[in-house]
């Protein structure tokens, strides 16, 4: 599957590294985690999961979620869970896990910077009514 923008109403197959993103929080980087979904291009999700890096004597050792309303996600990620078995027992790292997911065809949707649209949010100044202190 080609990395493209989806027509108007498809689903992206997308990715989110909470660890790089502008508003990661010291633990966030400790603990990395990857968010892997289908999202709406206006916004929202259909469907995610998440791949979390705990340290186990001393190695960062990934762990997949998935909570029951992803689980239809879940099953239409089969050549992506094809790929991951390649590193079965391996510790796949995180920048390792978001090339497999690249090759796999999911867009990196990661915030890395923080998004300004001041077009978008018109500048409002309200008047001045200050009229002295009353007596």
């Amino acid at each position: 599957m080609k990395n493209s923008t989806p027509s108007k109403g498809e689903l992206i197959r997308g990715y989110n590294r909470f660890s790089k993103s502008w508003y990661a929080t010291d633990k966030d980087i400790e603990r990395s985690t990857i968010m892997v979904g289908e999202y709406y291009p206006e916004g929202g999700t259909a469907g995610e999961v998440s791949v979390e890096w705990e340290t186990i004597k001393d190695k960062k050792v990934p762990v997949l979620t998935a909570y029951d309303d992803s689980w239809k996600t879940l099953s239409k990620f089969g050549d992506l869970i094809k790929a991951m078995a390649g590193w079965d027992n391996k510790n796949i790292s995180e920048a390792q896990f978001a090339r497999l997911l690249d090759r796999t065809g999911f867009i990196d949707l990661t915030q890395y910077k923080q998004k300004l649209n001041p077009g978008k949010q018109p500048r409002v100044v309200l008047p001045i009514k200050n009229k002295g202190l009353k007596k």
